[in-house]
Formats: C-alpha cells, sequence, structure tokens
C-alpha cells in the first residue's frame, strides 16, 4: 500500500471591489476582489487550504494591481458572505475525518456482533465445535510464545465443565488459523493433539469470550 500526498492552487472571485482605475486598459473598470490559494491533499479526497493571497483583478482584461489590497477592504468585502473557495479544498479534511469514525464505528459494531454470536454459541454447547482463540492464554504448551492463534475442539461436556483439545500447531496472526479452517484441517482429529487437553467452566469460557481470547466458534 502507498499513500498519496499532494497540493495545487486556485484563484475564485470573493467579491465585488468596485469601480478603479486599470493601467492596463488604461480607464476606469470593475474590479473583482480574487482569493489566490494553495491547498494540501492526502488521497486528493482530504484536503487543507495552506495558503492564501488577495489581489484586485481587472474584470475586462484580467490583469491584477500590482498592490495587494489592504486588510481592511477584504474583511470588508467578505463580510457575511461564503467562503468562495470550494468546500472540499478548505474542509475536505472533515470528510477524511468522518469516513476514519465510520469505519471505526463500524469495526467495533461488526466485533460486538461477533463477540454476542460466540456467547450464544458458548451458551449452547456442542460436541464437536471448535473455538478458534489466543491458545498462549489456555493452554501451557503454547504460553512461551504468545501469541499463538489456533483451534480447540471441545470433546466433552459434564454439568461444570468443558473439555477441549488444542490444534497441534499456533500462529502468530490469524490469518494462519483461518486458512486451516478454509481448508476443512480444524474438523479432522489428527489437527489435535489428545495429550494436549484443557477444561473449562462456562463461565470462563464467557470472560475468555469478553476478553477477547476465544473470538470464533465453529459448529
Amino acid at each position: 500500500m502507498y499513500f498519496v500526498w499532494g497540493s495545487g492552487g486556485g484563484a475564485e472571485v470573493a467579491g465585488d471591489a468596485g469601480m478603479r482605475h486599470c493601467p492596463v486598459c488604461s480607464a476606469e473598470r470593475r474590479f473583482d476582489l480574487v482569493v489566490n490559494y494553495r491547498y494540501r491533499h492526502f488521497w486528493y479526497l482530504i484536503s487543507w487550504v495552506s495558503k492564501r493571497a488577495y489581489s484586485l483583478v481587472c474584470s475586462h482584461c484580467h490583469n491584477a494591481l500590482p498592490e495587494a489590497p489592504a486588510k481592511q477592504e477584504i474583511a470588508e468585502k467578505l463580510s457575511g458572505q461564503k467562503d468562495p473557495i470550494p468546500f472540499m479544498r478548505r474542509r475536505g479534511w472533515v470528510v477524511g475525518v468522518a469516513l476514519f469514525a465510520l469505519v471505526l464505528g463500524l469495526g467495533a459494531y461488526l466485533a460486538s456482533e461477533d463477540k454476542k454470536e460466540v456467547l450464544q454459541s458458548i451458551a449452547t454447547p456442542h460436541v464437536g465445535d471448535v473455538y478458534l482463540a489466543d491458545l498462549s492464554k489456555i493452554s501451557d504448551g503454547y504460553k512461551k510464545d504468545p501469541p499463538a492463534y489456533g483451534a480447540m475442539k471441545l470433546i466433552g461436556i459434564d454439568k461444570s465443565n468443558e473439555r477441549f483439545v488444542i490444534a497441534r500447531v499456533g500462529y502468530n496472526k490469524k490469518k494462519g488459523v483461518r486458512k486451516d479452517v478454509s481448508k476443512g484441517l480444524v474438523k479432522k482429529d489428527s489437527y489435535y493433539d489428545t495429550d494436549d487437553f484443557v477444561e473449562l467452566t462456562p463461565e470462563q469460557l464467557t470472560q475468555l469470550t469478553r476478553q477477547g481470547v476465544i473470538y470464533e466458534v465453529i459448529h
């Protein structure tokens, strides 16, 4: 992935500057108050104005007077008027912030929904269910090398405990175990070490899910 930074500029008429003598036309002409601006952007959409400069431009020949207008005159001409610089050049960064907030909000919502699904699955366990988790927080065999994302398979249920066997392999990224899920490997008994098992209560499973240790249940 690469980043796109850039800059640009433009000019917009900010207001009517009245009649003045134009040295190019050698006549009285109507002049415009023009704002010349520079802007910077990120990915073209997220932009902001980095510089403004005002000039008096003849509406007939479009040449600017050599002297810049006084600050007081600029303030008077712009008073009560809308900023002539296009919104996306001035406030494009607001759109970027809004999109970023939307992505964060959507991510949080989806994560919350995923957690609800896991909690519902834990409340109605079935032998053969596969739990995806950070095994370094659950199994002694993986505690020395966190994180270790992997699978554990539910093989027994009694009144107070649920018994799981632990996968023979763990990964430092979730996509590692996700590939094994897509290949159907996590459903095979040979995928697990029958000598490596844990017993957890429903309360412990719920707590591990709320902590994000257990993040998916595959039926």
